[in-house]
């Protein structure tokens, strides 16, 4: 209890949106799309967690070119979230 630990989460399991899930774990955090490459079966996203923390997020290319959160550009807001089951917890 009290220790210094990181959360690591691999880019492909993070999930970008423009409202908070639903059922929004406590693991949402609102951000601001910093770049955006488009790579084939997916899009990389690097996101900014206030001015310091950078994420980078990876999603595949499978969802509807209707659906919004399909598509991400620089300086839009969002929130970063993550299903805690993705989450690893080291200790530093």
């Amino acid at each position: 209890m009290g220790d210094e630990v990181y959360v690591s989460v691999r880019p492909e399991k993070a999930r970008l949106s423009v409202q908070p899930p639903a059922d929004a774990p406590a693991n949402v955090f609102p951000v601001t799309v910093d770049r955006v490459a488009y790579i084939g079966s997916d899009t990389r996203i690097m996101v900014q967690l206030g001015q310091d923390r950078v994420f980078n997020v990876w999603e595949q290319n499978t969802r509807s070119t209707v659906d919004r959160d399909a598509y991400w550009q620089r300086g839009e807001q969002g929130y970063l979230w993550w299903p805690a089951e993705n989450a690893l917890v080291l200790k530093d």
